[in-house]
């Protein structure tokens, strides 16, 4: 009958509608790794109102903030979603750059970022040679460790071995470029040869393919590499001050200073929070970068976070000694500037002991 087509026909219709839908849903195991680790973090948001009035649409702010791929940067993207950014009127634009702090410095420059978190070293050459920002203060308080490594079938065996190999870099100016010649530094050698070969899938060609012994990168980032035995870790080298600094250009520090402030201010205690917040952080790094558990719980232990927009003269003297006797900048560059030129006015510069030059 009519009736009983009618009701066929609709059925037919109802079951293809939600097949498409079905198809379109993506099942939870397909979710993004960045969508799960926000789902591990949610913020737990206080109904009492902060005191903070709400701004419009007018009001508002894009602050961009630039950072490498790395389990350090958690607290910046709890924190973008920080209710408390909403009613500053600051909207917090992340750009992940994986060629690290060459390429940030050069974005700074460029007007394609307002704000880096970027390593001490790279940062610190940066504004001796005439980069055009400033340190807001430290946000990594530890130091880095830089693992050492070579392809699973080199024949180096050691550090030692590495003296005369060729050190591959990410670009001219970045962290794997300075830390290889402050490690050689330390090990009395005269230098080490480079050879740029761009980010760590790129170093991965490159030391493949031969165009590069050795790279060094921090070392529970490549840690999967070592596991699946593509490369061998020699060893490793710490960085003998906090890894990371925030810095801000000067054009941002010019025209939005306070919302650079506020923003800082909300980062440092989500970088708080994140610190003591045990296997909740814990399984968020995990998620959001991939990485095992375990390796983060070890890395864990011994990270810490800046409390505030501060770093000490003494860790810039040491940075631009350092520059200096390695050859990344001149003596006319490092007598150029003191450590209260490298920071921004929102910085509380801690007094240090007095050493000789600036």
């Amino acid at each position: 009958c009519s009736c009983c087509s009618s009701y066929s026909l609709l059925s037919s219709v109802i079951s293809v509608r939600f097949f498409f839908l079905m198809i379109r849903r993506p099942p939870r195991s397909t979710l993004s790794s960045s969508s799960a680790a926000s789902d591990v973090y949610k913020r737990q948001v206080s109904t009492q109102s902060t005191g903070v009035k709400r701004t419009t649409m007018a009001d508002r702010t894009t602050i961009r903030v630039g950072g490498v791929p790395e389990h350090f940067n958690s607290p910046w993207h709890i924190a973008k979603d920080d209710p408390a950014l909403q009613e500053h009127g600051i909207d917090l634009e992340w750009t992940t750059v994986d060629t690290g702090t060459g390429a940030m410095c050069k974005a700074l420059a460029n007007d394609e970022l307002d704000i880096a978190v970027a390593l001490t070293e790279g940062v610190v050459a940066d504004i001796l040679k005439g980069g055009k920002h400033r340190v807001v203060g430290v946000f990594v308080a530890s130091s880095l460790s830089w693992g050492v490594h070579v392809a699973a079938d080199s024949a180096h065996q050691s550090i030692d071995s590495l003296q005369d190999a060729m050190f591959g870099i990410s670009r001219p100016g970045s962290g794997s470029h300075l830390m290889a010649h402050v490690q050689a530094r330390t090990l009395g050698w005269n230098g080490v040869k480079t050879a740029v070969v761009g980010n760590l899938e790129a170093a991965r060609t490159a030391l493949a393919g031969g165009e590069a012994d050795v790279f060094m990168w921090e070392k529970f980032t490549t840690k999967s590499l070592v596991d699946l035995g593509e490369w061998r870790r020699l060893g490793c080298f710490d960085t003998p001050w906090p890894c990371f600094v925030i810095t801000a250009s000067n054009k941002v520090l010019d025209e939005n200073s306070e919302k650079v402030k506020q923003l800082v201010e909300v980062l440092y205690r989500t970088a708080a929070e994140f610190e003591n917040g045990g296997s909740k952080s814990i399984e968020y790094a995990a998620s959001k970068y991939e990485m095992d558990p375990q390796d983060v719980q070890e890395w864990f232990r011994g990270v810490r976070w800046n409390r505030e927009a501060s770093i000490s003269e003494d860790v810039l003297r040491g940075v631009m000694k350092a520059l200096l006797d390695i050859g990344i900048v001149s003596e006319q560059q490092h007598n150029s500037k003191s450590p209260t030129d490298l920071v921004s006015s929102l910085t509380s510069l801690e007094p240090g002991h007095e050493q000789n030059g600036k």
